[in-house]
């Protein structure tokens, strides 16, 4: 770079990461016999943020008013000396293909179920 190169990104592919994610946390969580599935909704923050992608407000950590934010939704799988990230995704309101936050939740779940089902582990 000090010479005037560039740096070439990798091609990034969000769902090709997420499903690698999803196949490790599953490979984690291989020989339980129940799992617990813990789904957590939660705001990412940019509270300095004025031009990103599709960004939407999100509540203050005070809960005083709003910020420029996104909401993110993970799935981890719990089993006794085990844990596995099974699914996560950052989304907002203001993006064009978004439907609702119920539709991201049934979204993830039908991801992790489908994950988990060749496990044969009782999911609660």
């Amino acid at each position: 770079m000090l010479r005037g190169e560039t740096l070439q990104r990798a091609p990034f592919d969000a769902d090709d990461l997420s499903a690698r994610l999803q196949a490790h946390g599953v490979a984690q969580l291989m020989g339980a016999a129940a799992i617990w599935v813990v789904l957590d909704g939660s705001d990412l923050r940019k509270p300095h943020a004025q031009q990103m992608e599709a960004i939407q407000r999100v509540r203050r950590l005070d809960g005083a008013g709003l910020v420029p934010g996104y909401r993110t939704l993970a799935a981890i799988g719990i089993a006794p000396a085990k844990r596995g990230l099974l699914y996560q995704r950052l989304f907002s309101s203001t993006a064009e293909d978004f439907v609702s936050e119920s539709a991201e939740i049934q979204r993830a779940l039908h991801s992790v179920g489908t994950a988990l089902t060749p496990l044969g582990a009782q999911v609660t």
